[in-house]
């Protein structure tokens, strides 16, 4: 300590006693970096005085900070031990000095017009790059700061002193620094190397091309918008200031030429890695090749923020695509990049176009990354307080006709040509050419308009494939709208429902609930009107009257089979199942527990799959680890009910690496009790394998809800949804687990491959005792509780409806078929009174097939058949 005092005594003897303030300020001048740090800035303003009262010349201040500097530099390295024994040891004070004096030197520095001798510019670089190399205690971030400072005198100087910068420029491809170092060094590569240096340095396909695009005519135009891009490195939103920059850039460019290559780009944010940032290449099944490169993606956020200023069709598709692939999740890394994710949904949310309102609702239905969510819910509730709506209205609002006239079908003219542009089953989106004045079809796309409207072709192209994603999005939608209480008037509803182009395709194959004049109908949309499952006649619907969606709920047990013998009838496949739904009502068993159900408990799941499937129906997950640690059960929340759904589960299994990922998460679960709560409850938790769930320290448990008084509707779409989970995700769906093991997996296996029909099986039974009679297999099919039992020419069979395995008799030997060895070509052309239930294909598949199983002809299945036990 003292013959630091010495040191600063030698070069500002006037000023001992700032130092001596720093040093004195902890006892025995043991300094935690920490506290010497926050000491020494303490200083700043009383080292700026210092530098601003200096009574000598700018280059013999320069000097004496230098001296100062070295001379301490040199002290704690010779000798003296790590960096961290420094501080903590009394000579620790040394560490003070130089942030003291360093600060000097830096308050020099940033004085306008400084002008130093070429000499101490030499040494203030030769002192930045050995701080680094020397691993010293003081920051990376202040030789950068240091040389930056020395801008007007380097510029003057390039040729004598770049080779003294080389080293720190070179150390611009280390990306593990900060967002502020890299953006200075970024200057430095300005300043002394190159204007326009190239900072896309990852290796991912779309900084690849933008190199080639600079490469190849575009460098002005492209320097220039990464000049923008680097003012708003590191920020997670862009700020005013930043857009109304943005904003006048692109007026004051070619926007046509700038929006191409965005387009461009942005379209290859899904292609994986083109090389390492080494230039080395990837292994094909080396799952880094799909991740973003982190400092490449800093500019690539500014990329879909600057797109969002360029409004378009094409712009919100592609948009929306870098949002699909930037939530995508690969095994065992997880998302591919959050950030650019919520780059693209705030672009989208802050684009002017109605091509990014529809994207964002595709979004919420497709995309269920939690954060995503988040950004994309909060997203149309700008647009909604825009528009003066609710946020289901806005939801409902965003689909775009997509140039459609009629509902389900368009006609785009092409000069003596046009498209004719038609949904049909399966929600296929076909595209047929005619001759607008014969009427006849071509074969192809006619070679007399395929150059002159190549552009308008390739537009409705992709027209068709909106379409075709966008139908799937809506039927989930309206799907999930019994759990949100909405409600239409007739005007409304017709034009955002019945007429609508893309959304009429799947509402006018659904039935509605009329409330008019005191009178409750259940309608469908025919030809002539509107039509009952008990009248051909139109009925009339007025003005006042207020429509739902029809829930089996709502009508009778003779109304609810009267719709169903309806719509098969009338071959009328239903987007998902309503007719045909599955209800749900209290059990003996639930209200004997009274506050929880057991009736999907002590099932084993597929943890991956299960968490999917959350995702999909709006429940809240997360993967469980094998580790340390608490985690809540799945949860959905039920706003408009005021309540909160539980599934408890836990994780199962020992062995690291069997029963779980290389990164550690649970392969598998097991299912426990189904609770509900206030919304506002506390929530419960419980270790990842297991214990049971409690609520966190220091809190009290809420109570659950009795479960009757859950209202039905809510208890039915909440089992049905539990249901599912196990249906899906169970490991009796997997052939493998029939063969045994530990942990008495047969005895699962068995048990839910052939065990009691669950809700969704018993309506799969109900289905197809109404379709097997209208089969040309009906003579040689027949029900049996669980199982539909088909009679071939070898064997006869016992096909499960829940699990859809099957036994043969008479000694029910279990016969294994894979589904794809079950040719589906004529399940696929069967009517189905809904869509969604791939269980029931799958059995019909298996009964066509086994109908005739003396012509069966794989190998693996006749050797099962005809082998008798």
């Amino acid at each position: 300590m003292q013959q630091t005092k010495e040191v600063f005594q030698q070069y500002f003897p006037e000023h001992l006693d700032l130092l001596s303030g720093v040093i004195n300020s902890s006892p025995d001048c043991k300094l935690r970096r920490a506290a010497g740090y926050s000491e020494v800035l303490k200083v700043f303003p009383e080292c700026k005085k210092i530098v601003q009262n200096y009574d000598g010349s700018d280059d013999e201040l320069c000097s004496r900070l230098l001296d100062l500097v070295n001379e301490v530099v040199n002290g704690s390295h010779n000798g003296a031990g790590t960096v961290m024994e420094e501080i903590h040891t009394p000579e620790g004070a040394t560490w003070c000095v130089k942030w003291v004096s360093l600060s000097m030197l830096g308050c020099l520095l940033r004085r306008k017009g400084l002008l130093l001798k070429p000499e101490n510019i030499r040494r203030i670089i030769e002192l930045s790059n050995r701080m680094f190399y020397l691993g010293d205690a003081v920051p990376y971030e202040t030789g950068v700061i240091l040389i930056e400072n020395l801008g007007y005198s380097v510029e003057k100087n390039r040729e004598e002193f770049g080779e003294y910068l080389l080293p720190r420029v070179d150390m611009s491809r280390d990306h593990s620094l900060c967002y502020d170092t890299r953006k200075r060094i970024l200057r430095l590569q300005k300043l002394v190397v190159d204007p326009n240096p190239i900072r896309l340095v990852g290796g991912d396909a779309w900084s690849v091309m933008c190199v080639e695009d600079m490469h190849n005519g575009g460098t002005e135009l492209i320097n220039q918008l990464f000049d923008l891009l680097d003012t708003a490195m590191g920020k997670a939103r862009p700020s005013a200031s930043w857009v109304k920059q943005c904003k006048g850039f692109i007026e004051e460019k070619d926007s046509q030429k700038l929006e191409t290559l965005l387009l461009k780009w942005l379209g290859a944010v899904d292609q994986p890695k083109v090389r390492m940032p080494d230039g080395g290449q990837y292994h094909e099944e080396d799952q880094i090749r799909h991740t973003l490169h982190e400092s490449d993606a800093e500019y690539l956020r500014g990329i879909c923020w600057v797109a969002s200023f360029l409004p378009s069709e094409e712009m919100a598709r592609k948009l929306s695509q870098v949002v699909f692939s930037a939530y995508r999740k690969l095994p065992y890394i997880g998302a591919r990049s959050v950030k650019i994710g919520n780059a693209a949904v705030n672009a989208l949310g802050m684009m002017k176009h109605e091509a990014a309102l529809a994207e964002l609702a595709k979004l919420k239905i497709k995309v269920k990354f939690g954060t995503a969510q988040k950004l994309i819910s909060k997203a149309l509730d700008v647009k909604a307080e825009e528009m003066g709506v609710s946020r289901h209205e806005v939801e409902e609002m965003a689909v775009p006709d997509y140039g459609l006239s009629e509902v389900g079908y368009g006609e785009f003219p092409f000069g003596e040509f046009k498209a004719i542009v038609e949904i049909q089953k399966g929600n296929k989106v076909t595209i047929v050419w005619r001759n607008a004045q014969s009427e006849k079809v071509q074969k192809s796309i006619p070679s007399a308009i395929k150059e002159s409207f190549a552009e308008e072709i390739k537009e409705l192209k992709a027209k068709t494939k909106d379409i075709q994603k966008m139908l799937p999005v809506q039927q989930e939608r309206i799907d999930n709208l019994y759990l949100l209480k909405r409600t239409w008037s007739p005007a409304v509803w017709r034009e955002r429902y019945m007429e609508h182009p893309v959304i009429g395709w799947v509402a006018r194959r659904l039935i509605w609930c009329v409330k008019d004049e005191g009178e409750v109908k259940s309608v469908i949309w025919n030809e002539s009107g509107f039509l009952s499952y008990d009248t051909d006649a139109s009925i009339t619907i007025s003005n006042d009257a207020e429509i739902t969606l029809w829930h089996p709920l709502d009508g009778t047990t003779d109304e609810v089979l009267a719709w169903r013998d309806y719509l098969i009838a009338h071959e009328i496949t239903q987007p998902f199942k309503q007719a045909f739904r599955e209800i749900y009502l209290l059990t003996d068993a639930e209200r004997s527990t009274g506050s929880y159900s057991n009736r999907y408990a002590a099932h084993i799941i597929k943890q991956y799959q299960f968490n999917a499937l959350c995702g999909a129906r709006g429940w809240k997950n997360r993967l469980r680890l094998m580790v340390d640690d608490e985690y809540p059960p799945a949860m959905k929340y039920l706003d408009e009910w005021g309540l909160r759904a539980d599934f408890w589960i836990e994780g199962i299994g020992e062995n690291y690496g069997t029963d779980s990922t290389e990164s550690g998460a649970y392969l598998r679960l097991a299912t426990d009790q189904v609770r509900f709560y206030q919304i506002d409850a506390i929530e419960s938790s419980a270790h990842a394998c297991g214990g049971g769930y409690s609520a966190n320290r220091n809190q009290a448990s809420d109570e659950p809800i009795a479960l009757e008084n859950i209202p039905e509707l809510v208890f039915s779409e909440v089992m049905r949804d539990v249901d599912l989970f196990v249906g899906v995700a169970s490991v009796g769906n997997n052939a493998e687990w029939q063969d045994g093991g530990e942990e008495g997996r047969r005895d699962y296996w068995y048990g839910y491959s052939f065990g009691d029909l669950a809700e969704t099986a018993k309506t799969r039974k109900a289905v197809l005792e109404r379709l097997i009679p209208r089969m040309k297999i009906a003579d040689r099919c027949s029900f049996e509780e669980k199982f539909l039992i088909v009679r071939g020419d070898v064997r006869t069979y016992k096909i499960h409806l829940g699990s859809a395995n099957i036994l043969m008799e008479p000694n029910d030997q279990y016969l294994c078929i894979v589904a794809k060895q079950a040719p589906t070509t004529k399940a696929d052309k069967l009517y189905l009174p809904f869509e969604g239930d791939s269980k029931l294909s799958v059995i019909l598949s298996k009964a066509l097939m086994l109908a005739e199983d003396a012509k069966i002809k794989d190998p693996t299945i006749l050797s099962q058949i005809n082998t008798k036990r």
